[in-house]
């Protein structure tokens, strides 16, 4: 790995000396995040040991812009545990995280092409995922902008390269096509964007399953110190398992900013679900709302029990505090009080006919976090992750009695810019 970026650095930098980019840079990141589980992501349970293990990820990230009319981004990325070698030392473990190019057309219209990271609003529909593996959408991106408003048209096709000639199903765990339309404006003291989103999954036939998710999405500064945000979205369509879809999604958040250095937001996230035992019912239209794309690590707590591993199928009410400090200009705490319910009925694993359903509280977690700003290219944050959770809770992952549900870990974050050149 290390020798294949040490050949793409000597090759931007010998195509620099011709080069007439207007700006153009050559960054590393280093993550690496020792983590102590006693129920991170999975439950502890009896007989069960702590687990220590320690993620160490790698990025090499070009940047090229040309006068705003022409703007390209390619990041390599390496995920791996220290220990973890390759069976075979030739396989490189290199994948390309993002690898698009961007032009503009006139005045206000672009066109960006290729892998990219679609990250809009408060992230509810299409988030940050980042460190996903490969994740990344492949897409033709239209771009209309103003100082005040923003119209994005996407549009994706996938398919596998093995037969070139022929039709063939889609093997990846992703949508098969896509088409998303994003109309966003802002003003002095508020800003909403209205969402359409046309999603496909393909099925065993080759047929595809579209679902449509549409919406908004609204901010408004009530005062200096008081802002509230409304998020609204409908899910309808067919899933991938022929269901109609009939689910919904609602959050509400309300951000209070004591001084400049503490601020207070109460808020809940509701996805809608579906009754478990409607599952035996084939014509029984589903309720169970899909995220998407939207961010799960941190929005459903830090221990990653809900939508990052599962979805639900009963969905999940959020109901959430957060106090947000920052005790210096380097050093930042927080700390997330959740309460997560079921929005819909579950039962035991044992109850084969659905006749008693379980209580709908699923827990409390606790989520402390010490965030210090070493400097502008280095810094750490410390999180420790609790859920007291309930009987409900254990049914959701098989009916077993967990021991313990919490986590320590580390996050530690080293960008230095290694290269930089700008040029009239």
């Amino acid at each position: 790995m290390r020798q294949m970026f040490s050949i793409l650095i000597v090759l931007l930098a010998i195509g620099l000396e011709e080069s007439c980019a207007q700006n153009t840079s050559v960054d590393l990141e280093y993550r690496i995040n020792p983590i102590y589980s006693r129920g991170f992501r999975q439950p502890l349970y009896d007989g069960d040991r702590a687990g220590f293990f320690t993620m160490h990820r790698t990025r090499l990230i070009l940047n090229y812009n040309d006068s705003d009319s022409l703007r390209a981004e390619l990041i390599l990325q390496d995920r791996r545990a220290w220990g973890e070698v390759n069976e075979r030392q030739d396989v490189a473990e290199i994948a390309i995280f993002r690898a698009w190019v961007e032009k503009k057309l006139g005045s206000n219209f672009f066109v960006k092409l290729g892998r990219q990271g679609l990250v809009y609003d408060d992230q509810h529909l299409f988030g940050g995922l980042n460190w996903g593996g490969t994740l990344a959408h492949d897409l033709a991106l239209g771009k209309y902008e103003t100082q005040s408003f923003e119209a994005h048209l996407g549009l994706a096709f996938n398919s596998n390269r093995i037969n070139e000639l022929k039709r063939e199903l889609f093997l990846q765990n992703f949508y098969k096509n896509m088409q998303f339309l994003r109309l966003h404006k802002r003003w002095k003291k508020a800003k909403s964007t209205i969402w359409f989103v046309n999603h496909g999954l393909e099925k065993a036939d080759t047929t595809v399953a579209y679902t449509q998710t549409f919406g908004t999405n609204t901010s408004v500064q009530l005062t200096p110190k008081v802002k509230v945000t409304g998020v609204y979205l409908k899910q309808v369509g067919r899933n991938s398992s022929n269901r109609k879809v009939n689910a919904s999604f609602l959050s509400a958040l309300l951000l209070y900013k004591v001084t400049n250095k503490l601020s207070l937001s109460f808020a809940l996230d509701r996805m809608s679900g579906s009754d478990v035992r409607s599952l035996n019912d084939p014509e029984a239209k589903s309720s169970t709302y899909s995220i998407l794309y939207g961010l799960r690590h941190g929005r459903f707590g830090f221990i990653d029990y809900f939508y990052l591993l599962i979805e639900p199928v009963s969905g999940l009410q959020d109901f959430y505090f957060l106090l947000d400090f920052s005790l210096s200009k380097k050093i930042n705490i927080k700390n997330y009080v959740h309460y997560f319910a079921t929005d819909a009925n579950t039962y035991a694993t044992t109850d084969q006919a659905f006749s008693d359903p379980l209580d709908s509280f699923l827990g409390i977690e606790n989520d402390f976090q010490v965030s210090y700003n070493v400097s502008k290219d280095f810094k750490a944050s410390l999180v420790h992750a609790i859920m007291f959770g309930s009987d409900t809770l254990d049914e959701m992952f098989g009916g077993t009695p967990s021991r313990e549900n919490q986590a320590f870990y580390l996050v530690i974050t080293a960008s230095p810019r290694i290269f930089e050149k700008n040029s009239n």
